[in-house]
């Protein structure tokens, strides 16, 4: 299967190629002689590419695990940073700021940098 998908993949691209080619390089006056195979390969082109899909998904699958986990770790890590609550108050008025705000938006206090 790992061979033949990727032929019929090949097979429909060149047939599709040649009735292209011999789209544009007939006379005028004769027009195309293989032009329907162009309206054959599109289907193998498309069963050649479902096939390849199918033989090479595990490979696929595993070759880009690591970097999927890691994508995956970010999310939920952003996603838990973004709803916990950050606990940043303002130690004047009580008023929750932003975690890069300098001032409180509230009563104008200048903000502790959380980090220190």
């Amino acid at each position: 299967m790992k061979f033949i998908a990727p032929f019929v993949l090949f097979i429909g691209i060149a047939g599709l190629g040649f009735s292209v080619y011999d789209f544009f390089t007939s006379n005028r006056w004769e027009g195309p002689e293989y032009f329907w195979l162009g309206f054959v390969a599109l289907p193998v082109i498309f069963v050649g590419f479902i096939l390849t899909g199918i033989a090479y998904r595990s490979k696929i699958i595993k070759s880009n695990e690591e970097i999927l986990r890691a994508q995956m770790r970010a999310v939920g890590q952003g996603l838990k940073e973004g709803l916990s609550d950050s606990g940043h108050y303002c130690s004047n008025c009580g008023h929750q700021y932003e975690r890069d705000a300098k001032f409180c938006s509230e009563c104008g206090n200048l903000l502790e940098d959380p980090k220190s």
